[in-house]
């Protein structure tokens, strides 16, 4: 019997039939790419394998191989009986780790042009929201805008808990604007960017800024100015990106690479 299982929206583009099917790396890394961007918490439960492969697409052996590297990498921890499954496991200072290894492999060329197409998904999604919000949907985006609240657990702990508010205010723009490809769009894009954005929200300074910027679109979607919420949302992701880039330089300069 097929298992029906409907997500949670900000979860649709991760639990969403995958490009190649039959591909254990590419759920592995739809999962563990939406554990690093804080689309899935700490402790959260997984579906299960059998609900995992219908909204996939792929199948149960396929589902299994992919939580098997998953446990692995020490993303997830699987445990039996009856109040057992596959959870999210508790370490965002591993996952800052992937991010620094992920930011070191990569392109200064690649990262530019992953900035490009997430900024200009973004600020077009920004647009439409200027034009279709309501006042329920700009009190649901104030909650997000932040301060991140400390819940204790570290520095590495607070950065996760920043991106996952940076995510959250991103789909919710996206959501707002009701396009269901464009959201869906912005959530693979995440998906992406992955680990990659927790390094920024390591920085106080860094955070402090996304805070004050996701502050300008709300305003400006309040306004029902699209220019001005375009904008805004061009220059929250431009300055994610040009912190990601000048990151990278820098480590890149101290290796004498």
């Amino acid at each position: 019997m097929t298992v029906q299982v409907r997500p949670p929206r900000s979860l649709v583009g991760v639990f969403s039939p995958v490009r190649t099917t039959g591909l254990a790396d590419e759920v592995a890394a739809r999962i563990s790419g939406a554990v690093d961007s804080g689309l899935l918490v700490a402790g959260q439960r997984l579906p299960t394998e059998s609900e995992l492969a219908a909204v996939l697409g792929v199948s149960a052996v396929t589902v299994r191989e992919a939580l098997a590297r998953l446990r692995a990498e020490g993303v997830i921890t699987t445990t039996r009986g009856r109040t057992g499954g596959s959870f999210v496991a508790a370490d965002p200072v591993g996952a800052l780790a992937r991010a620094q290894e992920r930011l070191a492999g990569m392109s200064k060329v690649g990262l530019s042009d992953l900035g490009q197409h997430y900024e200009a998904v973004t600020a077009h999604c920004a647009r439409l929201a200027a034009r279709r919000a309501g006042p329920a949907d700009l009190a649901e985006l104030r909650a997000v805008i932040g301060p991140t609240p400390d819940e204790g657990g570290g520095a590495a702990a607070l950065a996760v808990a920043a991106r996952r508010a940076e995510s959250e205010f991103a789909i919710e723009v996206a959501t707002i604007g009701r396009s269901a490809r464009l959201a869906h769009e912005v959530v693979l894009l995440q998906s992406e960017l992955g680990p990659l954005a927790l390094l920024p929200n390591d920085d106080e300074e860094y955070r402090r800024a996304a805070e004050v910027a996701r502050g300008a679109v709300s305003t400006a979607l309040a306004a029902r100015d699209p220019d001005r919420a375009g904008a805004a949302m061009r220059a929250l992701v431009g300055h994610e990106f040009a912190w990601l880039i000048a990151h990278r330089a820098e480590a890149e300069e101290a290796s004498g690479t």
